[in-house]
């Protein structure tokens, strides 16, 4: 799978929302206003959902989901939820929620 055509997509999707690419923790980003709310590291998709929110512990349940580490060192980011590109059919779900969340 060509993961940054599947983020490019995604970004076509959502750009009547405002939404705007760019790069984020040395990936490809989602913004909207200014805040990021999604970015593609590796062949990972990582959501930024809200740290103990239901949305985020919902993305957690997705298989192979996880804490979302940008530097690969186990350090993570809190609030944002890595999801892997096998669970491509959920990123667009999970952006609509981060892209609302980001929006306050």
């Amino acid at each position: 799978m060509d993961v940054e055509a599947l983020f490019t997509q995604l970004a076509v999707d959502l750009q009547d929302e405002g939404v705007t690419p760019g790069r984020l923790y040395g990936g490809s980003g989602l913004f909207v206003d200014g805040v990021p709310f999604a970015c593609l590291k590796r062949d990972t998709m990582a959501f930024r959902l809200g740290q103990g929110t239901d949305a985020a512990r919902e993305a957690l349940r997705i298989e192979g989901a996880g804490d979302f580490s940008p530097a690969g060192d186990g350090t993570v980011e809190p609030g944002w939820v890595a999801v892997p590109v096998e669970q491509v059919s959920e990123w667009n779900r999970l952006a609509e929620t981060a892209l609302n969340a980001a929006r306050g």
